[in-house]
């Protein structure tokens, strides 16, 4: 869990398991770039962010397309 930290960019990629798991299944997993560039990946992400943040497009949200078809 990471709290109170300034978010740059959330986007959900595609993964391939083989990496992580014997199946090799593919999934997608959220990536939060933070504004000090650090990456953090989870299965979920819960934020809390004022409107005018939302409003003034500081943090970008992408869809990694090849999940999106999946």
């Amino acid at each position: 869990m990471v709290l109170n930290s300034p978010v740059q960019r959330i986007t959900r990629a595609c993964v391939k398991w083989s990496d992580r798991q014997a199946d090799g299944c593919e999934r997608s997993v959220m990536r939060v770039t933070k504004e000090d560039g650090s990456v953090v990946e989870a299965d979920m992400v819960v934020m809390a962010v004022p409107l005018g943040v939302l409003q003034s497009g500081s943090i970008e949200f992408k869809d990694d397309t090849a999940c999106a078809e999946s």
